[in-house]
């Protein structure tokens, strides 16, 4: 809980070090510095990164040219165009298409099979393709090792609109290796 004090007024905050630090206290719980989490319909001139108490924009509109690899070998790079309305759903779906990620095959006796979840914390089948899964983004490939995605971090090259290049930093980490 914050104070409120009148301009030019002094105050001394009375609480314990370890009052604050505690994190069973659902009071101590609501101010998240990460901010609010990523979803599909968030813009991605919007989509900020936190580094200690400095936040960046990853993004900003002109031409992002992103590079995988799977099973090993180089994919073909795939350009898109961060506009105004470039949402995080528009680069989950660009990343899907240049990953080479087979969905459901529309064939009922020949279907995609999902792949088996070995993430700490998390059960059930994992279902190919992107999405946004709790504030971040989940590519889930098709089972095997030649379909084992690797989004390295240059995997994502922004040209931007004044000519400048960056590499936007988006900290991909790996949960689930390939079988």
């Amino acid at each position: 809980m914050v104070d409120t004090i009148a301009l030019e007024e002094d105050y001394t905050d009375s609480h314990l070090d370890a009052d604050i630090s505690n994190l069973t206290n659902p009071a101590n719980q609501l101010l998240d510095l990460d901010g609010p989490k990523i979803n599909p319909n968030t813009l991605l001139t919007d989509v900020l990164r936190r580094d200690g108490f400095n936040y960046e924009n990853i993004f900003e509109e002109g031409t992002l040219v992103f590079s995988a690899r799977k099973g090993g070998r180089s994919l073909t790079s795939k350009e898109f165009d961060v506009i105004a309305n470039s949402t995080v759903q528009n680069l989950v779906d660009c990343m899907h298409d240049a990953s080479g990620i087979q969905t459901g095959s529309g064939d009922a006796t020949n279907p995609i099979p999902g792949s088996a979840n070995n993430i700490q914390g998390e059960t059930g089948t994992l279902s190919t393709g992107g999405s946004v899964q709790n504030g971040s983004i989940r590519c889930v490939s098709n089972n095997g090792v030649d379909n084992a995605l690797d989004f390295n971090l240059t995997a994502f090259q922004l040209t931007t609109s004044s000519g400048d290049i960056t590499i936007p930093n988006l900290g991909f980490g790996v949960l689930q290796s390939a079988v």
